[in-house]
Parts: C-alpha cells; structure tokens; sequence
C-alpha cells in the first residue's frame, strides 16, 4: 500500500473514533503528552515502545530512553495479544496513529499493515493539526475505550 493511502485526515479521523469505527493509538513519548497534552480515550504506546515490543531496531537515542535489553518472542506475543484485544473489542475498526507531525505515525501504520491490521492509518498533520483551531471538535471519550498495557520489558 502506497503510504499516502496510509493517511487520513484530521476531521475523517475524528468521526471514525466518535462513531467507533476507529481506535486512536497515540505514538509521541511520555514527555510530549506531558508539555502539549494528550488526547482522551487515545491508548499510549511510543513508536520506540512499538518497535522494541515487535522486536524492531531502536536507534541509540531510542535505545537509550527505553533501557531496556532486547525483546523476547513473547513480548511481540503479549503485544499482538493487546493489539486484537483493541482490535476485537470494537468489531474490528480502524487504528489510527497519531504523532506530533505525522511522520512516526506513518511508520506505526505501516508497522500495523505489516502486522495484518490492514486498515491501520496515520492521522496527517498529526497532534499539531488535531489541536488546531481549524480542526476544532468537542472533547470525546469512545465508549468501551481500552488500553494497552505496558509491553514487559526485562529488568
């Protein structure tokens, strides 16, 4: 899939998470949903946290903000197994990934596709965007809205 086909926008994106045909997976760091604030009913997970779960390689900055050793099979397992809790509780809706500019949310989706979940997109514009006045909507909590757990690192 063409990555631009990997993107929706911010006002497509809201309805489908109002509606519940989409989930809102948050992939900025902790830090960033601390300074410019984080989006109710979205589940957390970093991309580095993503990618460490999946077994993927973490850059040294990455690396070093996780510090943690290296993913096991079944932390990917644990992982996925979270991942279609998300996914069956909802009759199978759309992940959306969001970031701050769109550009870790393209990778998150395309890390979902590779995974199966095909209908796994990147909200463009990301956080800046979704807090603009252009894009403005009412606060909102899915109903039924779960979240993941912290993928289990080793100590």
């Amino acid at each position: 899939m063409d990555l631009e086909q990997r993107e929706v926008s911010i006002p497509t994106a809201r309805e489908m998470v109002t509606i519940g045909a989409g989930i809102l997976i948050d992939v900025r760091q902790g830090f960033e949903l601390e300074l410019e604030g984080h989006i109710p009913g979205a589940v957390h997970v970093p991309l580095f946290t993503f990618k460490h779960s999946l077994g993927k390689p973490l850059d040294p900055d990455e690396q070093e903000m996780l510090d943690a050793e290296e993913p096991d099979r079944k932390n990917a397992a644990l992982f996925v197994m979270d991942l279609n809790k998300l996914y069956f509780a909802k009759e199978r809706p759309c992940f959306l990934c969001l970031c701050n500019s769109g550009r870790r949310s393209l990778y998150a989706a395309r890390l979902l596709g590779d995974l199966g979940y095909a209908h796994s997109y990147s909200v463009k514009g990301g956080w800046r965007d979704w807090r603009s006045p252009d894009f403005a909507a009412p606060e909102f909590l899915p109903a039924g809205a779960i979240g993941l757990r912290e993928p289990a690192i080793p100590a």
